[in-house]
């Protein structure tokens, strides 16, 4: 009697595994062919939407983007399904394969619990998942670690990029994880209490991808022309005007900083301001077009304690054609 009811209830799964009655049981949402559609979600977890077929031997294979699921019977009468998680895409945070065996009888028994578990952990995946995809990387240099020499060693280039660069980006990406996880709890003290942190990793981070970008191999340099020429010569007299007026700011820079060229986006005028540690300039009100980083780890083993040899030496390695498309970015 027992292995009679074994095959009634494999020969049910059969039968609710065809396309028709998966529809009907969508469709339906009661009774048992409800009841085994959302058990049926339930166990294929997060891969809603995905392509979805039906072999003739009591199998089902679902598959996306995201990985697969596959169902299939064995001679015990039992079911698995095997999740492949796409290590790729979610490379430490979701990969790995699971695998579950479950009977027809406590597939449909248990489904509400199952279906309610597994509703809570699709949506904690997903905010993993979107707390994954924000991750912020550290961009590559457009040029060698040598290309800038004489004006800054290769040295000083691979150290700065490499490790104090990274070390911003690393703790920005700590950081931006408990802050989700506070959010994810509405715990307001948690949040307030990282914002020092992430001003100063998300400053590092954003100050130093400027940087690399504005400047360039001094075989390649040209003086400012277009726009930028017209609007410095406007605002600060000329092109040496504004050299010198920058410098002499950002020579002064107390302990670490930096010194920036920015646009005031209501005036449409450019100004020069200076920042301490990490705090980037956009929380001075002006947009950043140009900056000039003063930490000594950015020119001490070349340059020592002349900090004004270092950012006087800067102007022959400027990229004023991405300072100009800075500017033209920023007027939008």
């Amino acid at each position: 009697q027992q292995q009679q009811q074994e095959q009634q209830e494999q020969q049910q799964l059969k039968t609710m595994l065809s396309n028709s009655t998966r529809r009907a049981a969508l469709k339906s949402g009661g009774g048992d062919i409800g009841k085994f559609s959302h058990a049926l979600r339930s166990v294929t977890l997060f891969l809603v939407g995905a392509d979805t077929t039906f072999g003739s031997s009591s199998s089902l294979t679902s598959s996306s983007s995201l990985g697969s699921c596959k169902y299939s019977s064995s001679s015990q009468n039992h079911y698995s399904t095997t999740r492949n998680i796409g290590g790729g895409l979610r490379k430490g945070v979701l990969g790995g394969t699971t695998t579950t065996n479950f009977s027809p009888s406590s597939l449909l028994n248990h489904h509400h619990r199952n279906y309610n578990n597994n509703n809570n952990n699709n949506r904690s995946r997903g905010e993993k998942r979107r707390q994954f995809s924000t991750k912020v990387t550290l961009p590559d240099l457009p040029y060698d670690f040598s290309a800038l020499e004489p004006i800054i060693d290769a040295q000083i280039m691979e150290i700065h990029h490499s490790k104090h660069h990274n070390t911003y980006v690393t703790n920005l990406n700590v950081t931006l994880e408990k802050l989700a996880e506070a959010e994810a709890k509405n715990d307001v003290a948690a949040m307030i209490a990282l914002q020092p942190n992430l001003k100063f990793n998300g400053g590092g981070h954003e100050n130093h991808s400027l940087f690399w970008k504005v400047l360039q191999p001094k075989k390649e340099y040209s003086d400012p022309s277009g726009e930028l020429k017209r609007m410095i010569e406007r605002d600060f007299g000329s092109f040496e005007n504004m050299k010198q007026k920058f410098a002499s700011q950002t020579v002064a820079v107390q302990g670490s900083g930096w010194g920036w060229l920015g646009l005031n986006k209501e005036t449409k005028t450019l100004h020069m301001v200076t920042t301490a540690n990490q705090d980037p300039c956009i929380t001075t009100g002006l947009v950043p077009v140009f900056g000039v980083d003063v930490w000594e780890h950015a020119y001490y083993l070349q340059y020592k304690n002349l900090r004004p040899d270092y950012v006087n030496k800067v102007w022959e390695i400027v990229n004023w054609k991405q300072v100009e498309e800075n500017l033209v970015k920023a007027l939008m």
